[in-house]
């Protein structure tokens, strides 16, 4: 009963994010995308999608936020070799370093540390069956605080 309890507390802290965009599904190996409620705001670029990065205010493209091969594939499958994740659907936090001025094609002289908090959703296979990243804000100048600590 706990544990249920648990779920309903972080799925109403995560029901506070909502929005209408997209997630990315990965089926049968495939990457498409579905309209879903939950991801992190996104903007429609000339350069395609982005969010304004929490720190600095610069650009961050799809392709340099978080994604299921880094997160997943290279991170926690690298990790956990002999073992799987079934039927089991997880939070994340994810460090990772804001490094790439996007508007001037350059590495950015001061990058800074940003925490992604991702939804992942496992089948009965143990293949990542949804990915998304939810949000994504500053990481502390300590370490990453813990999600219960950043939704008070």
């Amino acid at each position: 009963m706990e544990d249920k309890n648990k779920r309903e507390g972080h799925s109403q802290r995560m029901g506070s994010l909502e929005s209408d965009r997209q997630k990315q599904v990965i089926v049968n190996g495939e990457a498409e995308r579905i309209q879903s409620k939950g991801d992190v705001g996104m903007n429609q670029g000339s350069k395609g999608l982005y969010i304004a990065c929490p720190v600095c205010g610069g650009r961050i493209s799809e392709e340099h936020l978080p994604n299921k091969e880094s997160v997943i594939d290279d991170g926690i499958f690298y990790m956990i070799e002999n073992d799987r994740i079934i039927n089991s659907r997880m939070t994340i936090e994810h460090k990772f370093d804001h490094f790439y001025n996007e508007e001037e094609d350059c590495i950015l002289s001061d990058p800074h540390a940003l925490v992604s908090i991702i939804e992942a959703e496992f089948d009965g296979a143990g293949r990542c069956a949804l990915f998304s990243v939810l949000e994504v804000y500053a990481a502390s100048p300590g370490g990453t605080p813990l999600l219960s600590d950043h939704t008070r």
